[in-house]
């Protein structure tokens, strides 16, 4: 057998042909050809499915618990900062207006409990990513809605005065 063209030679390793094993005996290019073919073959099998590093999914693990665990205390000081703000207007308000203090107190602590569960709930539907801003934002909430009411207060006082 003369020596074949390297197509030839790799669709006769595919084919597993008795003929080329004994010309791959007798030839040293050939041989050497068909060992080139056979190790680009596997480094192209390798090519299909690369294995990660070991250490990779590991890194990507502890990664995802830090960033977890740094959202569930950004979380936690957010809603601790926002019970202080609710807490400071109380007082504020029992400071000024003595005689809603009771009415107030007790719609700070259902409003308190609302939005607890208003920023579990908001984390859950803003996603992971967001999950961090949902305490703030019911913070920035209750901040404009206690305004909101001083002001308008303030306004139905003043023209109590002036009637």
């Amino acid at each position: 057998m003369s020596c074949p063209d390297r197509f030839t030679l790799f669709l006769a390793l595919e084919e597993g042909s008795t003929e080329l094993r004994e010309h791959l005996a007798c030839c040293e290019r050939c041989r050497r050809v068909a060992e080139e073919e056979r190790e680009l073959g596997l480094a192209l099998e390798r090519l299909r499915d690369p294995a990660p590093p070991s250490d990779l999914m590991q890194g990507v693990w502890q990664r995802i618990d830090q960033t977890v665990g740094l959202q569930a205390r950004l979380l936690r000081q957010t809603m601790v900062a926002a019970l202080a703000a609710l807490l400071l207007s109380g007082g504020l308000l029992a400071l000024f207006w003595k005689d809603l203090v009771v009415d107030t107190a007790v719609d700070a602590l259902v409003f308190a409990s609302q939005a607890m569960t208003a920023a579990g709930a908001l984390g859950n539907a803003l996603g992971d990513r967001l999950a961090g801003l949902a305490a703030p934002m019911l913070a920035a909430q209750a901040l404009a809605l206690i305004l909101s009411a001083l002001m308008l207060h303030r306004l139905l006082a003043g023209s109590r005065v002036r009637s």
